[in-house]
This record gives C-alpha cells, structure tokens and sequence, in this order.
C-alpha cells in the first residue's frame, strides 16, 4: 500500500513507503532499551549507596557527629635534642717590645699566659705581659687621657691594683702599674723616664688569658722588638644555641641544658649566650672534643648537640585536634561542659594537642567536632 501527504499550505509532498513503518517501530524500541538501561543503572547505584551505608563503620559514622570525650591533665617539659654552634678558636700574634736574648722561657706550646704575668726573660728583664681592651699605641704620660688609659686603669684594677676607675693617667695609676712589675721583676715607672709608661715596657695580650699555639722562640736565641714571641689560640667567648626544630616550635620558658652532667639556665628568647660558665661547660664537654675532633680543621666552627627542656614544666591538657576550632597562631577554643573555653596550644604529640587554658581553669572534657560552638574570645 502506497500513501502520500500533502502539508497543509506547503509546496511539496512528503512521501513514505511501507517499508519505512519497521524502521520506525525500531528507533522507538531503542529508544525504550536506553530509557530502560539508565533506570537499572540509577537503581543499582542507589542499592549499592544503602547497602555501603548500611555496611559503614560506627566509628566512622560517629566521627563525623559531635561527642563529648574525657581528657586528662599533666605536665609537659618540651625536652629536645638542641644543637650549638661554637665558633673556632682564633690566633693571634704576641709580639716582643724589646730586642735581646732569651734568658729564661717558660712559654710552651699548649701553656696558659695570664695577664699580669711573665712567661720569658730577655737579657735577664722578665717581661711582663698585659692585657689592654685598647692596644698600646703610644707613651702614656701622667694626666694623659683616653680609652688606652681607661682600658690599662681597668686592667690594673681587675688584677688587684688601686688604678681609678677614671679615664686619666694619675698617681694611683703608677703606683698600681709599679706594684704589678715590681711582683714579676720587670722595670717601673719612674722620674727618669718621666713616670711615661712606654708600649716598650711590656707585651700585649689580646685578651686576659691566653693559650700558646705555636712559638719559634729558643732558650738563648733572639727576640726581636716588633716581631712574634709566641702565636695564640684565643677560645671563643659566645656560643649559639639553635631555637629551631625540624617539625613544629618550641615552647615559650627559660630552659634548662644539661652539660657535663651539670645543667645551666638559657634564658627564654636567647640564642647567642656569652655568660661564661656556659661558655666555659661547651669547650670542656667531651660533646665538643668528639666534634672538634672530627671537624673539617678549615671550617670557622663546629655543632655539637645537648638535652634541654623547660625550666617550669607546662600544667597542661591533651585534647583530640578535632575538638579546637577559631584556631589563629597558637590560640584556639574549645567547648567544655556546654561552654567555649579559650586555650594556647602548646605542641602536638602521637595525635593528640596539648593546650593550656587560659583563665588558670581545668577542663575535664571537651566535645570533638562542636557543631554550634560559640567564639571563646
């Protein structure tokens, strides 16, 4: 059967064939197959969602719901590993101010020269070493003044002499300066030579004790006025404690180091110490021999590493990390017993955050994952 259409009002006729009618009939069953097809599937996805919800964990459904856990109270020390930098030891030439022979020399390599001292003769004159925070650089003559003259009254004072504690060369400063070189034999201030302390009249130390590290001098060789008597091993005066740690900060305190089984007070903030008992604990551990030891010799210093922890331990609390909220920097909040409380977080350790409270308080509980949490601040 053939049939024919004529579109109202149009200028052409739209054929079809019978043959066309099982085409159709077959574009609406896939049609059909399709709508189908994304039915089954949308429904399985749905099965699959109740069948894993239904199969989820309650530990893991009741961690994304609020509850209340109990916490505890104790005391936290921060205690580290903290590592300290010593610079190097420093050498420095003493040179001699006369020309002669050596008479007398106890200047041994490894020995120990103090201010106020004389380790060696020449032409039978012991000389006399002294330290000056100033080096001699001309003839002080009386009423002198200047830093020179403030440095050589401060030394003559720190050695025991009646120097003032003033800026001027005056009696008392030749009376003190006479006393020390008559007790070690070496020449005086006198009329003659106007009461004029000359650079000639003793050798400079660079600082009030030193340590002989080389020295070409031979018992009845020469000295030489302006040349090298001995080299110097100047040990450092500060060391540097490091604040930083691989993860995380330190807690604010003054903190206690234990060097040598003896411990000593770093004062909170600080990191160059020069108080010289610490000082002096760093160079004698065996710590720093073991490290100088086995350091590069052209390396400008060397790390060795001690305990230290606070001073006042921390009175604090262990809370779940998901029980703080409005977390800036240090300070948070947390909901204890209904209430927003606001706490320092101190350090975290095995998964838990150690805070203290802030208003002194206690807290026994805290609610993890507060959902309606009021601002603590």
């Amino acid at each position: 059967m053939r049939w024919s259409y004529r579109r109202k009002g149009g200028a052409a006729d739209v054929a079809a064939s019978e043959d066309d009618e099982p085409r159709a009939r077959n574009r609406v069953s896939a049609t059909v197959s399709v709508l189908l097809a994304i039915v089954l599937v949308a429904a399985g996805a749905g099965g699959a969602f109740l069948y894993i919800k239904a199969r989820m964990p309650r530990s893991f459904v009741s961690s994304l719901q609020t509850e209340t856990v109990t916490v505890e109270a104790s005391t936290f020390d921060d205690s580290h590993m903290v590592t300290v930098t010593v610079p190097q030891s420093t050498h420095q030439s003493v040179v001699s101010p006369v020309t002669g022979t050596v008479t007398r020399l106890d200047c041994a390599v490894g020995g120990q020269v103090a201010s106020g001292s004389a380790c060696l003769s020449v032409d039978e004159t012991p000389v006399l070493m002294l330290y000056m925070s100033v080096p001699p650089y001309r003839a002080i003559a009386p009423n002198a003044t200047g830093h020179d003259v403030q440095a050589l009254n401060s030394e003559l004072r720190r050695l025991g002499y009646g120097a003032p504690d003033s800026s001027t060369m005056t009696w008392d400063t030749i009376t003190a300066y006479n006393a020390l070189a008559a007790s070690v034999g070496s020449p005086q201030l006198t009329q003659d030579t106007g009461w004029t302390l000359d650079p000639s009249m003793f050798a400079w130390l660079p600082q009030e004790s030193v340590t002989i590290s080389s020295t070409a001098l031979t018992y009845g060789g020469q000295a030489v006025q302006g040349q090298e008597l001995f080299a110097t091993s100047i040990p450092p005066t500060s060391v540097v404690f490091s604040r930083t740690l691989s993860a995380g900060s330190l807690a604010a305190g003054d903190r206690i180091v234990t060097i040598g089984g003896a411990t000593y007070t770093i004062p909170d903030g600080q990191t160059t110490i020069t108080d010289p008992a610490v000082v002096n604990a760093v160079l004698g551990s065996s710590e720093y021999a073991a490290a100088l030891s086995s350091s590069d010799p052209t390396a400008t210093s060397v790390q060795v590493s001690y305990t230290w922890k606070l001073a006042a331990p921390l009175a604090v609390t262990s809370v779940p990390p998901a029980s703080l909220y409005d977390v800036e920097g240090s300070s948070g909040c947390v909901v204890s017993d209904g209430s927003p409380r606001a706490v320092s977080i101190v350090a975290s350790q095995l998964g838990r955050t150690m805070v203290t409270v802030d208003d002194g308080g206690a807290i026994s509980s805290v609610d993890v994952l507060p959902s309606s949490a009021k601002a603590c601040r």
